[in-house]
């Protein structure tokens, strides 16, 4: 879906959602 690598402030900003997600994660 998406590169959190890559740059995951980006990620946060546009998909807070995804934020969330990656936090479970880890």
């Amino acid at each position: 879906m998406f590169s959190k690598v890559e740059n995951p402030s980006k990620v946060k900003m546009c998909n807070p959602i995804n934020s969330l997600i990656i936090a479970k994660i880890n």
